[in-house]
């Protein structure tokens, strides 16, 4: 049975201590400010080099000039990034630098790069921020190198980039400094968002209506568990699945009006003023309602592990309700019908609420994640600044990393590229990311620039025009769709605020409490006082240093 993976590290970023997002208007205003862009990408070093201007190869001693590159490996398990992949060896010859590339597995790399900063041992020339979106630990460290002055001198397609995109270029930029390039994903947060698949033919073997409130969710769960929707005359079921640990649990908080969980993680502005909504009376019943799905068997027993086996667990035809990027659930489809389920329909589900008044919403990423960095102990700054300019903003590099091979993922069409069948039809039954992974694209080891206009675009429209369902389930829960909040790095000393308070449990004690809650090892009754509780380790404080970031980025 072929394995799906959910494509959500590189997107948004699979999840990153610090996504942010701000609303419509807001992001509009960002995009017309110049002012802070020009404060960074401004150099009064004097120089009497010729500029560089991105020719290639970057250097002719070809295959000579080395880099190494610490990251995730390929999420297509059988094209590791450690052997010849198609994508990074066209880039070797177009660039004439050879990569060597250092990858873990991205559940062991967050620990294991984390402890080599730690232990002061010699780092590779670029690695993607163990922190993805937050710098707090590799700034703490001096492990990283502010690329203000190289982005000047050497990254003409970057620098072309941020001017013309500025709020990207916000998203990326610290209060003193670049100190990476992020990954930009901006093209797919609302016609395919990360959101939920439900099993439709399941709802209808069993007569049922898709649920719009949490009362009638917990219904159809139910209906789920009881009544062997897949068949097998066992009581196999497991109704709702979720992934990525707490923050996975937690996205069903919208259900509740909140935006705990996933892209904001707690953090949210009513009229310019910052909440953490994880201590939130609402939360008290959102905390409620998820033990009576947790102790009821309704949600999976699994759900507080990080990898909970979810693709396994839906591939064996046993989930009923699932989250996932829509662009998934054709995939997750067609696996279980080569494996015999013939009738096996998926929908997205419009969120559900707990209470009429409420408007249902689904949170997007506003498409910055992991920062890739060059470190203190890269032998050429000026190479590995050339190498990650060209990869990660010119239109060579930008097609590679996102579309892959020309005549096998993609061809031209009218002068812009458009998504093969070995994409959208793949003939191994892979996905969309993961076909482009097998070549090497959507790299884990690479920023990527995904825009939802000009040169950087096109992606998600190429692959919609292939799959009339897909357009369907994306447009059915787009108006639903809201952008996360939106904050800015921290200063040097907010940094340390945050690390102090990470030091005296904040984010600790949240975590297991709220475990706790949810699997019952820990009465509700409590909550009251897990909020105090809170508050004496330093949330107020918390709050207040994420205000200050929300009015760097928002005011």
């Amino acid at each position: 049975m072929k394995k799906q993976v959910v494509w959500f590290t590189v997107v948004v970023f699979l999840l990153t201590s610090l996504f942010t997002g701000c609303t419509g208007k807001k992001e509009e205003t960002t995009k017309g400010s110049t002012q802070q862009q020009t404060e960074l990408l401004t150099t009064t070093q004097e120089t009497t080099e010729p500029p560089y201007t991105g020719g290639l190869p970057i250097t002719s001693a070809m295959g000579t000039n080395t880099l190494t590159i610490a990251g995730f490996d390929n999420y297509d398990e059988s094209k590791s990034l450690t052997r010849p992949v198609e994508v990074w060896t066209e880039m070797e010859k177009l660039t004439g630098i050879k990569v060597t590339f250092e990858v873990y597995p991205s559940s062991q790399y967050t620990d294991a790069m984390n402890t080599r900063i730690a232990s002061g041992g010699k780092l590779p020339d670029i690695i993607r921020n163990p922190g993805g979106g937050d710098l707090q630990v590799v700034r703490k460290q001096n492990a990283v190198i502010d690329l203000t002055d190289l982005i000047e001198k050497y990254a003409p397609f970057t620098k072309q980039f941020f001017k013309t995109d500025v709020f990207s270029f916000n998203l990326t930029k610290s209060p003193d400094g670049i100190f990476g390039l992020r990954a930009i994903t901006m093209d797919g947060g609302v016609r395919q968002p990360y959101s939920w698949g439900i099993r439709k033919d399941w709802l209808a073997k069993l007569s049922l209506q898709e649920p719009t409130t949490t009362d009638e969710l917990y219904n159809v769960l139910k209906a789920f568990k009881e009544r062997d929707p897949n068949g097998n005359s066992k009581a196999d079921e497991i109704p709702f699945v979720t992934t990525y640990g707490l923050r996975g649990v937690l996205a069903i908080s919208n259900a509740f009006g909140l935006h705990l969980g996933t892209y904001s993680d707690g953090l949210w502005a009513e009229d310019g003023k910052v909440q953490w909504q994880y201590i939130d009376p609402r939360a008290k019943d959102l905390l409620a309602y998820l033990n009576k799905l947790f102790t009821e068997g309704l949600l999976d027993s699994d759900c507080l592990n990080e990898d909970p086996g979810m693709d396994d667990k839906i591939n064996q035809n046993l989930v009923g309700l699932h989250q996932s990027f829509i662009g998934n659930l054709i995939g997750y489809a067609n696996t279980l019908k080569e494996a015999g389920v013939a009738d096996v329909q998926y929908d997205s589900l419009i969120p559900v609420v707990n209470d009429a008044s409420l408007k249902p919403f689904i949170e997007r990423a506003l498409g910055a994640s992991a920062y890739y960095c060059i470190t203190k102990d890269a032998k050429d700054t000026e190479l590995a600044m050339k190498w990650l300019d060209f990869v990660y903003a010119s239109e060579q590099g930008h097609r590679l990393t996102t579309w892959g091979i020309e005549g096998t993922s993609y061809v031209m069409k009218d002068g812009k590229p458009d998504f093969t069948d070995f994409v959208l039809k793949n003939p191994d039954g892979k996905s969309v990311n993961l076909s482009l992974m097998s070549l090497g694209a959507l790299p884990t080891v690479a920023p990527i620039i995904k825009t939802s206009e000009g040169m950087y675009s096109g992606h998600i429209a190429s692959i919609l025009k292939g799959s009339a369902e897909l357009l369907r389930m994306g447009e059915k829960v787009a108006p639903y769709v809201v952008p996360m909040i939106l904050l800015g790095q921290p200063t040097e000393a907010e940094s340390k605020i945050l690390s102090d308070l990470e030091k005296a449990g904040l984010q600790t004690y949240k975590d297991e409490m709220y475990g706790k809650f949810i699997t019952g090892a820990e009465s509700l009754d409590k909550f009251d006082e897990f909020v105090r509780k809170m508050k004496e380790i330093g949330a107020d404080k918390y709050v207040e240093v994420q205000q200050a970031c929300y009015d760097r980025i928002n005011k």
